[in-house]
């Protein structure tokens, strides 16, 4: 790590011996950023002390000088844009190769071949034809897989609308009184102190609102970097839950070195960058938040670069364990930051960030009912299971208790629950299904929750058929409530049915977790190893001799075992004893492996497909007939899938990179696949079981928070992520380039 972070000193790059030093990077000194909105037609602007809406360019009143409450700007007049459709052949980081590749293709099929630049990319890519539905693309799909180019697929695009020239504003104030504007440009500002809200959220800076390109009523806010990205790390990496500040200051410079590096990436629409994941989500002044506002504070001006230049900081929520090659993921690009790195501890810090708990094999016995193990310690360790009960349950849990027994039970479990221990008296017998209804209706003062939420009408659709009331009608109601469990045979829901006493004990322990959650309390691991676990909050905790420890496993029950194996920042659910040692802990989330980003829900997941339902998905841009199978041509670095064969009926689809993942709409392409087929060996359905979400490139936000976990800088964090990489510091921008040439709408 030492070495990689030769090339980060915070200060500007150092030029080769003998040369003169760069000319400093300059940070802007405004951004404008385009704002989304559902509605093209309508925007729905305010502030707290009323608002000044002046004609954009001599800057004067365009109507009242000053406007109060809810003010609406309305497009009038003018047509809606045109969706139209084309086909795709292929993208190049060089302009050059585009123009030749639609020089020479055009012909070929009898379509005009154009070139078009994508600034979300920044690539050029090479379409063909315009169709107003996407099927009438099919002929020119064919064409070109004939003519070598059996990657076409069908692309979207929006163009202006023909009467799109007469469109005009109109201002509506709170009284819905109406005024048309000449001006077709307008400058929104506060009247006073606070902000201006466009369509319920606030925006520091100024608002620019004007009729874009393609006819569509447009929003753009024009404010300073580090203010802008106030609004962004918390969107990207929200503090609450990403709350190690060394995470959130890397993804602070990561998000300033995209805006340096994307400046005017849509300056022909007039704005900056866009406000949604096409760029980075913006969510203006209501997304700020105190802990992201420090790490952005805290690297005021920092960038990464690479020869001088700001790096494409490409980043994803979750990598799997690993990133990839750029290369096989967006294959116009190999920029040498962008290479594949693991997303795990090294090697000589592995110990340090797993260990394990060591516990007693008390209940391995009941390890094969393992809901029944659980109940069993979270009673043991709230004090209404003593170890004479463990014994007589171990001996023949199928057999019932005497009722008595029973209600020495309920009279540990009553204060718990914060109920009044149920009268005694005298309980000869064997304790019924019936009785035991009976007891927990009353314990519970549920009388009349039986009484007037149980109907008759119900009754011949509950466990056991009509009951008609009585005790089998408190049989009902638990089972119902989901304490008690439906007896395997309908008569054995009748009131005098025995009740076994691991039945009895499981229903006592989902009372205790639905009324009693607070014995337990949530802990985050920092280190553990035999008896000792160290947390974030309480320190050096003691496991008891006895501890019952348990194992989530995905998709089942927690497990009782008599190990445990935990990792860094782990949650575990902990109890402790009248001594302050843990006599009980469960893991909270099943096994995500040691990597940095297995925090993320998205570490691990499964999809699966029926083959119609992936041909839908697929044959939104593909021309391919009908979907045969799927086949994984290559794979990068990570495993990820970086070529696809989608086999069809009529031809064959080469899949490649980042495509994969849109074609699929599936979380990342770091997937297997597997197949269930039908009698005729056609597959019918298609199980993606993968790990990671988003393209996997650059760095990885979870991954980053569990490196700051182990307390790593965010110069380390960015240094791994981006090999290579040189940490900056831009130079103030002066004045003037606030009033700079990006070309506006």
């Amino acid at each position: 790590m030492t070495g990689l972070l030769l090339g980060l000193a915070l200060a500007l790059a150092e030029s080769e011996a003998g040369a003169a030093p760069p000319a400093p990077l300059q940070a802007p000194a405004t951004l404008r950023i385009g704002l989304s909105s559902a509605d093209a037609r309508v925007l729905l602007l305010t502030a707290a002390n009323g608002l000044r809406v002046l004609d954009a360019d001599t800057h004067r009143p365009v109507w009242h000088e000053r406007l109060e409450g809810d003010v609406r700007v309305v497009r009038i007049g003018g047509g809606e844009p045109r969706l139209v459709y084309s086909v795709q052949v292929g993208s190049f980081a060089d302009e050059a190769r585009a123009r030749e590749l639609a020089r020479t293709l055009g012909p070929q099929v009898g379509s005009e071949a154009r070139v078009h630049f994508d600034p979300d990319r920044h690539v050029w890519r090479v379409r063909l034809g315009s169709f107003a539905e996407r099927g009438e693309a099919a002929p020119l799909i064919e064409a070109l897989s004939e003519a070598g180019q059996p990657q076409a697929w069908v692309a979207s695009e929006s163009l202006p609308s023909p009467a799109g020239a007469g469109a005009a504003l109109r201002l509506v104030d709170r009284d819905f009184a109406e005024h048309r504007l000449g001006a077709r440009r307008l400058l929104v500002l506060p009247a006073g102190e606070g902000l201006v809200t466009v369509n319920g959220r606030r925006y520091r800076g100024r608002v620019e609102v004007f009729i874009d390109r393609v006819g569509r009523l447009r929003a753009v806010n024009e404010v300073p970097l580090e203010e802008y990205l106030r609004g962004v790390v918390p969107e990207e990496m929200g503090p609450k839950i990403y709350n190690e500040i060394e995470a959130l200051k890397a993804q602070a410079v990561a998000a300033r070195t995209y805006v340096v590096r994307n400046l005017g990436q849509f300056a022909a629409d007039g704005f900056d960058l866009c406000d949604t994941p096409r760029c980075q989500v913006y969510g203006g002044a209501d997304s700020e938040q105190p802990l992201s506002d420090a790490a952005i504070a805290a690297t005021r001006g920092e960038i990464l670069t690479h020869e001088g230049r700001p790096i494409n900081a490409l980043f994803s929520s979750t990598c799997g364990g690993h990133t990839e090659d750029v290369r096989n993921v967006f294959g116009e690009q190999d920029e040498p930051y962008l290479r594949g790195v693991p997303c795990a501890p090294e090697a000589d810090a592995i110990p340090d960030a797993a260990g394990a708990l060591d516990g007693q094999p008390t209940l391995a016995a009941l390890a094969r009912t393992p809901r029944l193990a659980r109940a069993v310690a979270r009673l043991q360790s709230a004090g209404v299971l003593e170890p004479s009960d463990l014994k007589a349950l171990l001996k023949d849990g199928n057999a019932a208790p005497e009722r008595d027994d029973w209600l020495v039970l309920l009279g540990r479990l009553a204060p718990r629950l914060g109920r009044a221990a149920p009268p005694r008296g005298a309980n000869h017998g064997s304790l019924t299904r019936g009785t035991a209804a009976a007891d927990l209706v009353t314990l519970l003062d549920w009388e009349d929750r039986l009484a007037s939420l149980l109907r008759s009408a119900d009754w011949p659709v509950l466990p056991g058929g009509a009951p008609g009331g009585g005790a089998a009608a408190a049989v009902a109601l638990l089972v119902r409530e989901g304490i008690f469990d439906p007896a395997p045979r309908l008569e054995e829901e009748a009131g005098d049915a025995p009740f076994p006493f691991a039945a009895a004990v499981l229903g006592l322990g989902r009372l205790l977790d639905r009324y009693a959650a607070d014995l337990f309390e949530e802990v985050r691991v920092v280190a553990a190893a035999g008896k000792r676990l160290r947390t974030r909050a309480h320190g050096e905790l003691d496991l008891a001799d006895d501890a019952a420890l348990f194992l989530a496993v995905p998709g089942a029950d927690a497990v009782p075992v008599a190990r445990l194996p935990v990792a860094r920042n782990d949650p575990l659910l902990v109890h402790r004893d009248a001594r302050g040692r843990l006599d009980y802990v469960e893991t909270q989330r099943p096994f995500r492996g040691a990597g940095d980003d297995r925090t993320s829900n998205y570490s691990w997941w499964e999809v699966r497909l029926t083959r119609g339902e992936a041909e839908a998905r697929l044959g939104r841009t593909l021309g391919f007939g009908s979907l045969v199978d799927l086949q994984v041509v290559e794979r990068g670095v990570s495993g990820r899938v970086a070529a696809l064969d989608v086999l069809g009926t009529r031809r064959t689809v080469r899949l490649e990179g980042f495509g994969v993942r849109s074609a699929l709409d599936l979380n990342d392409t770091l997937f297997t696949i597997e197949r269930e087929r039908d009698d005729q060996g056609r597959v019918r359905e298609f199980v993606f079981a993968g790990r990671g979400w988003g393209h996997g490139v650059g760095l990885c936000q979870t991954g980053g928070y569990g490196m700051a976990l182990r307390g790593r800088s965010h110069a380390e964090i960015l240094s791994h992520y981006y090999p290579g990489a040189t940490l900056v510091r831009l130079a103030t921008a002066p004045p003037a380039a606030a009033k700079s040439g990006r070309r506006r709408s």
